[in-house]
């Protein structure tokens, strides 16, 4: 070979593994693994929980599950308020300081507690609501009513832990999340099996062995909070001006309340199915069954997804602003690593799912009716799952980026008039059974949203680029050597 051969070859390997060496995608694998798998585990937790009531619920009968499926959409209707908080809570401290992060986390901690007495008070109102108007959902509204009644006093506690919780994601501190998720799913799961060894087969004891989990599991989160506050000043933080605490705040709604709204859009949707379901034939056969759906999708699906989306958001919140193109180029590096994983991970959970359904669906119930409407039904949503991981890891990098509102505005009209447009044509399709068609409808919908929100983001980033390119001739004159190294 010829020398001048031999030295190009060699000068383009050189270009080749320098390439390789800025984008550093295995240290990038590395950082969004690290903090994504005691979040996935937390959350799996958390799902568990979800699970264990369920498989109680079954022991109740198929009435148990049929009035489940509602008492965790009014749920999640309540609770949506305490993401909202997080996130707000997660991206504030991403980009504070170390004192005025000690400052934004009392006010936070401040403002989830007055968060919870509000829900608080909400529950009971709801309990009384729906047991005043037992015919406004289903037969099974007073034990809906019930539930919610004890379900009430767990509010407060829960809306502070959501708040720690979203601390120490901000501070990286994922194995504290970790260890509150598994103190309220180990204790949960106890508790609500010995209530029901005795005897107290009602949903209201799995509401009360739920409350029981969150109080012990705040206490804890407390206690690991402790180090960090022991030398806060509490009279200079009397002192400081009011008006900053006010804007943390405020920054808090304004990056949380978006999020709420898109979530009140999905909630909207799953009673909006729900009350089709109730209009069709064997109604409570498939109330049960979408409750056991919506619990192994939460599992299967929701708890990943969120995993990695909560991991991506903190790294965009502190770069992606930067005015650096290393840092940038940085952020794009963290989220097209997590694009790859959230691409190829629902797939392959997806194509288990599709074998294992009926053994999965068996643990919950032995009763045949419910048994084969929710392996149909558990079936056809898992093909939305994909469509799900991608559009919860966008919507976190925007929000990382502080673009919250017309991302939510998008899943409003996604999941509000597209789905429910497509369900009702695709009701009246001959081939297609009532049930069939929602689901249906639910899958095309969640890839339409999935699509928009990939479009957005893109979009936001040239954008950004674009705004860059026209940065003083200073800034574009710095060396990618001369950059600090990151963490």
């Amino acid at each position: 070979m010829k020398p001048s051969s031999a030295t190009y070859i060699s000068k383009q390997a050189g270009r080749l593994r320098s390439r390789i060496a800025r984008l550093r995608i295995g240290r990038s694998i590395d950082l969004l693994i690290k903090p994504a798998l005691p979040i996935l585990a937390s959350l799996t937790c958390s799902s568990i929980i979800g699970l264990s009531d369920a498989y109680l619920a079954g022991r109740i009968g198929t009435e148990g599950l049929a009035a489940m499926a509602f008492c965790e959409q009014f749920w999640f209707l309540l609770s949506l308020t305490t993401s909202a908080l997080g996130s707000g809570i997660t991206v504030g401290l991403a980009a504070k300081n170390s004192t005025k992060a000690q400052y934004f986390l009392v006010t936070s901690l401040l403002a989830s507690a007055i968060t919870g007495v509000a829900l608080l008070l909400a529950s009971l109102l709801l309990a009384q609501v729906l047991r005043v108007h037992p015919a406004w959902l289903n037969s099974e509204s007073v034990e809906i009513a019930g539930y919610f009644q004890v379900c009430a006093y767990s509010m407060l506690p829960f809306t502070i832990l959501q708040s720690q919780c979203a601390a120490f994601r901000a501070a990286n501190r994922n194995g504290c999340v970790l260890r509150v998720w598994l103190i309220a799913a180990a204790l949960e799961i106890c508790v609500a099996n010995l209530f029901v060894f005795l005897g107290w087969k009602s949903l209201a004891a799995l509401a009360a062995s739920w409350g029981i989990a969150c109080f012990t599991a705040m206490v804890d989160g407390f206690r690991l909070l402790s180090p960090g506050l022991r030398q806060f000043d509490l009279s200079a933080y009397k002192n400081a001006s009011w008006k900053e605490h006010f804007c943390d705040a405020k920054f808090i709604a304004e990056i949380g309340f978006p999020i709420a709204l898109s979530e009140l859009g999905l909630v909207a949707s799953s009673f909006i199915n729900l009350h089709m379901i109730s209009l069709l034939p064997e109604a409570k056969t498939l109330e049960a069954a979408w409750a056991i759906k919506t619990r192994l999708e939460e599992f299967a699906s929701f708890a990943p997804a969120c995993a990695v989306a909560f991991a991506v958001t903190p790294f965009v919140a502190r770069y992606s602003h930067s005015r650096w193109a290393g840092k940038q180029r940085w952020a794009t590096t963290i989220l097209l690593t997590a694009i790859t994983i959230s691409t190829i991970a629902p797939i392959v959970v997806c194509a288990i799912l599709q074998t294992t359904s009926g053994a999965l669906v068996h643990i919950f119930t032995t009763e045949a009716a419910v048994h084969e409407k929710t392996c149909l039904v558990l079936s056809l949503s898992s093909l939305a799952w994909p469509f799900f991981t991608l559009t919860q890891l966008f919507f976190s990098a925007l929000a990382g980026k502080g673009k919250t509102f017309l991302p939510s505005i998008l899943t409003l009209i996604c999941i509000l008039p597209v789905r429910f447009g497509l369900a009702l044509v695709l009701r009246d399709y001959p081939r297609l059974e009532g049930i069939t068609a929602i689901t249906i409808s639910g899958v095309i919908a969640q890839a339409i949203l999935a699509i928009c929100m990939i479009s957005y983001f893109f979009a936001t980033m040239k954008k950004r680029t674009k705004s860059a390119n026209r940065m003083p001739a200073l800034v574009g004159s710095v060396s990618a050597q001369a950059m600090p190294e990151l963490p």
